[in-house]
């Protein structure tokens, strides 16, 4: 028995690595460079990257599942300097949708037909912003997603097949750079991002976040710097319960060692375990793709060195490594940038070949294809499926298996608990082993399930804790959430599990803490269940705390609380044009206008309105220097049932505008457009001022109606001398709402939307 254990124990490291079975090279231009691979049902390859000749251009190759070329195209707009792709994926129709950047400083993606024919070419992205698109996914409602980075912010564009963008969003803070690098999409729950959070300055750190369909942050995630060393994200992929992510632990600019770098997160992006791997003790190593193996283990790829061979390296599901290869093809260096696997084993890198002595093989593509490693036995059903498990003292739990083998082999089963071997048993190919673990003591273990086929070994586990007291569920069941203001939230504990040994029912505690500043904690129930309503944006935790006595457990919720305004432009807050230069501000609320018809915008310069139209955009012209104050609001409001009443919100955005005039120039006076009719206060409770301007006397007609147009107040109604008018208007007996003001004289009218708040 015990040497049955050490066989099945050590050989991860022992394997041999499989061989390459082919490889080809791609000419066009002086350097041309692989940075994505896709491959498709038919076995065939996609690949993209960029080529330089004149000028630098998106390359598009389409191969056969050997490699050879069936076309190649070259995408290139004699306007952009430059092209360069990062992603490509085939979408369903057959074409090929592309994404990377053009410069100057736009992100560009491509939709192309089955041929490669460009179908639309989009660049988005402000000018002089740096923009670039890192990935792509087809959504299975059809749209494209893309996702990169934005002029220092994490940057996600949907898009319709006909090139129509739906939506875009920005992610990030004021100080930290972010960029996304990877993305997938989660069954009917919406989109997990990978990428990186660096502050000025500072390390970077994996950053992880979900958002909903409509681009809503979920929940985000920053994973601890492991002792201040920078951890950058290249690329991740899905796996049983989670997610695998993969990228760099180290700077070679700042003297820390670089080594690969593997972190296995669950579905709710928690951390399970981090690894990293060191391919040469003197240079720094590059970690850029990585993919799922058919055992469930993860093949990685990137540079042995920082200017060294194309390395792949093997782990297993626990991220344990079982073989690594270092390529050198003709005496040339190799880089790989992306990687494939078929669904034999089969691992298809793209990148570059690099030679200083031969330049018939410097910066020219590369895809090689490895052939599949002896197939090990896969383990495709655990249970508890959790990787976490609490268990009450003097308790019992169930453990279970399933494994099978390509080759329908007899496989050897061993349950190993903290390094000793509780049972080993033989089980048939797709079959399931069971065992039972129990304890008395409060400790913490790790539990194996170790299958083997006699060759090949693969593996999962679990932690343990054997507790007296702990949550056993709770609500919501997801704990992290984004939601509109003043949205009422209800959290309780469901379920506990503790020893009834006398110390009576386990307390409750809740508290609310504000993200902005964690030492403002407020107490909010002590019930097992708690509803908060959040009046402010910004982000904020939920915690629920179960005691007895002295052991306590708890629950977390990380809440996002938004406004109406999404985003904004100028993005800063401080704007410096010249005098007759015109500047567009814009919002643009959190959900499409087409779906919240009542939306509505009142746009103000030093706290006057200054356009009659309702537009989420205005485009200002400022002829005389100084500084002005330019303001938004942007109204919603929402009819929620007609025997209650309807609800109405506002937010706002200033911008200070800081006007600078040369001494040549001649002021001019200040133009600002007003209509000479304003409402204020506006939003207002009950009592609210028409403030008018007539130029000429005579009849004139001010009345006042509800959203849908039926009149309910007629302030003014005769004839009144030029000149200026102030009329007080009383909305007691109105109910909540948008109201709209309308002001008639013999030459014009004019309307106002005003917000009656309760």
């Amino acid at each position: 028995m015990y040497i049955i254990v050490l066989i099945f124990l050590i050989p991860l490291t022992i394997f041999a690595q499989p061989r390459l079975e082919w490889w080809q090279i791609y000419r066009n231009g002086r350097t041309t460079l692989f940075s994505d691979i896709f491959r498709a049902a038919d076995g065939s390859y996609s690949a993209v990257g960029s080529s330089s000749n004149e000028y630098i251009s998106f390359y598009f190759v389409k191969t056969t599942p050997q490699g050879a070329a069936q076309f190649q195209q070259i995408y290139d707009q004699r306007d952009i300097r430059t092209l360069r792709a990062f992603t490509v994926i085939q979408t369903d129709d057959g074409g090929y949708a592309l994404g990377g950047e053009s410069s100057p400083t736009r992100a560009c993606c491509i939709k192309t037909d089955a041929d490669g024919e460009v179908n639309w070419i989009r660049l988005l992205g402000e000018e002089n912003l740096t923009s670039s698109f890192s990935a792509v996914i087809e959504l299975k409602s059809g749209e494209l997603l893309f996702a990169g980075g934005h002029n220092r912010d994490g940057y996600l564009v949907l898009i319709q097949q006909n090139g129509d963008v739906q939506w875009e969003r920005s992610y990030g803070e004021a100080d930290p750079s972010e960029t996304f690098k990877a993305m997938r999409e989660v069954e009917d729950e919406g989109i997990v991002l990978g990428g990186n959070r660096t502050p000025r300055n500072g390390n970077s750190s994996f950053w992880f976040i979900k958002v909903d369909f409509d681009g809503d942050v979920i929940w985000e995630r920053i994973y601890p710097l492991d002792n201040g060393v920078s951890e950058t994200l290249n690329d991740m992929t899905s796996c049983n319960g989670g997610f695998a992510l993969a990228g760099n632990r180290g700077h070679w600019m700042r003297n820390e060692p670089v080594d690969f770098l593997l972190k296995r997160v669950d579905r709710n992006g928690f951390l399970i375990w981090s690894n990293t791997y060191s391919l040469n003790d003197n240079s720094p190593e590059q970690c850029y793709g990585i993919k799922k193996m058919p055992d469930d283990g993860f093949i990685l790829c990137g540079l042995a060195t920082l200017n060294g061979p194309g390395a792949l390296l093997r782990t297993n599901a626990g991220g344990e490594e079982l073989w690594r290869r270092a390529d050198i093809i003709e005496g040339a260096r190799t880089g790989y940038y992306s990687i494939v696997v078929d669904n034999q084993g089969g691992i298809t890198a793209c990148g570059g070949l690099y030679s200083d002595d031969n330049q018939e093989l410097n910066n020219v593509a590369l895809i090689t294809k490895t052939l599949p490693e002896h197939n090990a036995p896969r383990i495709f059903w655990r249970y508890p499926d959790q990787p976490h498990i609490d268990i009450l003292t003097g308790d019992s739990i169930r453990f279970g298996a399933a494994a099978s083998d390509p080759d329908l082999d007899t496989l050897n089963v061993q349950w190993i608990l903290n390094q000793d071997l509780l049972s080993t048993t033989w089980m048939e190919s797709n079959d399931t082993s069971w065992i039972w673990i129990s304890s008395d003591t409060i400790t913490l273990d790790s539990l194996y399930c170790i299958v083997s086929d006699g060759n090949l070994t693969t593996s999962v586990n679990w932690l343990i804790s054997f507790k007296d007291f702990f949550i056993v569920s709770s609500t919501p069941a997801n704990t992290g959430t984004s939601i509109r203001r003043n949205t009422v939230v209800s959290f309780s504990i469901d379920s506990i599990a503790y020893i009834d040994d006398g110390r009576g029912r386990p307390a409750y505690r809740w508290s609310l803490i504000d993200r902005l500043d964690d030492d403002r904690r407020e107490e909010v129930g002590q019930d097992s269940a708690v509803s908060v309503r959040f009046e402010r944006k910004g982000r904020y935790a939920a915690e629920g705390l179960a005691y007895l006595g002295d052991a306590r457990d708890s629950v977390t919720w990380e809440v996002e609380v938004r406004g109406i305004i999404r985003a904004y432009w100028p993005r800063c807050e401080v704007v410096s044009i010249r005098p007759g230069e015109e500047v567009a501000f814009g919002v643009a609320p959190f959900e499409p206008e087409d779906r919240r018809p009542c939306l509505s915008y009142r746009w103000q310069v030093d706290q006057v309105d200054i356009v009659d139209e309702d537009s989420s955009e205005v485009r200002l012209v400022f002829p005389n220097r100084g500084r002005f104050e330019v303001g938004v609001f942007v109204v919603d409001s929402v009819q929620v049932d007609s025997l209650h009443w309807e609800l109405a919100e506002t937010d706002s955005q200033k911008w200070i505008v800081n006007v600078a005039v040369p001494d040549w120039i001649v002021h001019a006076k200040f133009q600002i457009p007003n209509s000479k009719f304003d409402i204020a206060p506006n939003p207002f409770n009950s009592l609210t001022e028409a403030r008018f301007e007539l130029e000429q006397s005579g009849d004139v007609k001010l009345q006042m109606f509800d959203i849908n147009g039926r009149l309910v107040r007629t302030s003014v109604d005769g004839w009144l001398t030029a000149g200026r008018h102030s009329i007080a208007v009383e909305g007691c007996d109105l109910p909540a709402g948008i109201y709209i003001f309308r002001l008639k004289t013999e030459y014009k009218t004019i309307t106002r939307k005003v917000v009656l708040m309760r």
